[in-house]
């Protein structure tokens, strides 16, 4: 029931107000079990969002449901290159915070260069999730990363 009503409250091009709402059933579908695969594509498109609660609530539904091996993630390299070479801190930081559940091979090679440079982001933070997504990088390809040691000085 809940499923078709989403189905339903999807296909009528709902409002970004009311979107929040839609992602939490989602979440809510998804943690039941049921197939949700039909909305993966909305979180997708609420982490291009200028609202940041929406970006948040984004990013944070792609972790869960989109498998990093999933075509759907490498729509996300543009957003996650903007988002960490955005200047607007909590952009950076739902990037980041999602960034090494969605590596795969194509992600990895478009943010390797803006991980680098964020290794001098005045914020502590923003410096320590950026180490934790080279870690992952490093062991899903250490070819990408020869010299990942010298980062971590």
């Amino acid at each position: 029931m809940e499923v078709h009503m989403l189905k339903v409250s999807l296909s009528l091009n709902p409002k970004e107000s009311e979107m929040f709402e839609l992602m939490l059933r989602l979440l809510y579908i998804e943690t039941l079990g049921h197939d949700g695969s039909f909305a993966h594509i909305h979180p997708v498109n609420l982490c291009q969002s200028k609202n940041p609660r929406l970006k948040r609530v984004g990013y944070l539904l792609t972790t869960l449901c989109i498998n990093r091996e999933s075509k759907l993630s490498i729509l996300m390299l543009s957003t996650i290159q903007k988002d960490l070479a955005s200047t607007n801190l909590h952009h950076v930081m739902y990037c980041l915070t999602a960034l090494p559940k969605l590596l795969n091979k194509t992600i990895i090679e478009g943010s390797v260069e803006p991980l680098v440079k964020l290794l001098k982001h005045p914020t502590d933070l923003v410096r320590k999730k950026t180490l934790i997504a080279l870690q992952k990088i490093h062991e899903l390809q250490p070819a990408v990363l020869p010299t990942y040691k010298t980062y971590l000085q």
